[in-house]
């Protein structure tokens, strides 16, 4: 029996062999990433203006410009990225109060121009996404503060669910997602709230700024960093004596971190400043961008300036003077639900940093950077996240074809 066997395996390996070697040649091309050609690029600024444009520039140079549908009499409020980098989307609104949702793929191509209807005084302000791919759309609420504020989409476009957290603001603009799904964080007057839209319930306050007597005004933006820290806004009002506008960042329970006062970043800019309204966090984890608006004057030319932070020390890493927006998003930059294979990190310490060019990210949307091969062992799974696995498992089977195959050939002879 032995006999038959060792017979029957060789004569297998001598016809078989030929075909092994060519596909055990041919599979390290398989590792290779797939390169596509894209029109967005990491680390392109997208500049949302009152003409019914988005610009997008690469640092202080305009690359080109993306038409949210309509030219005149439209405000983009905001834009946001998927989760995957594969979808931009816009919010935006005419001065009559027509809402527009626009999405684009990332070769600027539009594949929705109204993608959502809105109904009278119902525009969107203002867009999150989170990990699974859904979009929850910020809006105006008709002039009263009982309306639904947030609806939550799926990829399709088709509407899942309405929220009506408590805020006592107009427009629902300023929120992001945390790393949990659920948790939505927003900002009404100096409080930082918090509404779970998984269980539809108001929650605790995260945080009550109202007793820094340093902040006199409200807060605005707000971001979550992945570690469950939080960036927010807050400023004073135009006009006001000894104008002054701030970030600060709170720890995980609520606690102020550390504040960074804006006064630092334009004391080589004439003219004041009206705000902080814009944070978006860099790639490089250690630090983060602010936008800071410019009240509508004349002279000088209205303004914007966004400065790059690092988080620890608050010193200023470089500055940007941009054109008067309404808003600002930065393509490739992470989220609290930005997953490993978009985060700006290099997680399993292989030399290079996320898609594409991490060869084990087959998509921004890939939860780790990690090679990982599942065995099924009964009805137990083992998963094993290793990047040199597969290619060493190639080469180890290119190595015993190759030798196969010589020895073989020998034989014959």
């Amino acid at each position: 029996m032995i006999i038959i066997f060792i017979k029957a395996v060789k004569t297998y390996f001598h016809r078989a062999t030929p075909i092994f070697l060519y596909l055990a040649l041919a599979s390290p091309l398989l590792l290779l990433p797939v390169m596509k050609a894209e029109a967005f690029q990491t680390g392109e600024i997208l500049l949302g203006q009152g003409d019914g444009k988005i610009y997008v520039y690469h640092g202080s140079t305009l690359n080109r410009t993306l038409n949210v549908g309509i030219t005149t009499g439209y405000y983009v409020y905001g834009t946001c990225i998927s989760t995957n980098g594969e979808y931009v989307y816009a919010t935006s609104a005419s001065s009559s109060g027509t809402g527009r949702f626009t999405r684009f793929n990332k070769s600027d191509v539009i594949l929705n121009a109204n993608w959502f209807s809105f109904g009278p005084g119902k525009h969107p302000v203002a867009c999150a996404v989170d990990a699974h791919g859904n979009i929850f759309v910020g809006l105006t609420s008709g002039g009263t503060t009982t309306d639904p504020k947030i609806r939550k989409y799926n990829q399709n476009g088709e509407l899942i669910e309405t929220y009506s957290p408590e805020t006592n603001e107009v427009r629902f603009r300023y929120f992001d997602i945390s790393r949990d799904q659920c948790t939505l964080l927003y900002t009404s007057g100096r409080l930082i709230k918090r509404f779970d839209v998984c269980t539809r319930q108001q929650l605790t306050d995260f945080a009550d700024l109202s007793n820094l007597a340093f902040l006199p005004g409200k807060c605005s933006a707000i971001k979550i960093r992945k570690n469950g820290e939080v960036m927010v806004a807050c400023s004073s009002s135009v006009g006001q004596p000894n104008e002054r506008n701030f970030l600060v960042s709170l720890g995980r329970e609520g606690n102020i971190v550390r504040g960074y006062d804006g006064s630092n970043y334009i004391a080589d800019a004439p003219g004041p400043f009206k705000d902080f309204f814009e944070i978006i966090f860099a790639r490089e984890r250690e630090y983060v961008w602010a936008a800071l608006r410019r009240p509508n004057i004349s002279d000088p030319p209205v303004q914007d300036r966004l400065i790059k932070i690092n988080i620890e020390s608050g010193a200023q890493a470089s500055i940007i003077d941009m054109p008067d927006a309404f808003s600002y998003s930065i393509y490739g930059t992470p989220t609290a639900t930005t997953t490993e294979c978009s985060d700006g990190m290099d997680n399993d310490d292989d030399g290079v940093i996320d898609f594409p060019d991490d060869s084990n990210c087959q998509s921004g949307a890939d939860k780790t950077e990690r090679r990982c091969v599942t065995i099924t062992i009964g009805s137990r799974q083992l998963t094993a996240c290793m990047y040199w696995v597969i290619p060493a498992l190639i080469a180890l089977a290119a190595f015993l074809s190759i030798g196969a195959w010589r020895y073989y050939r020998r034989r014959e002879r």
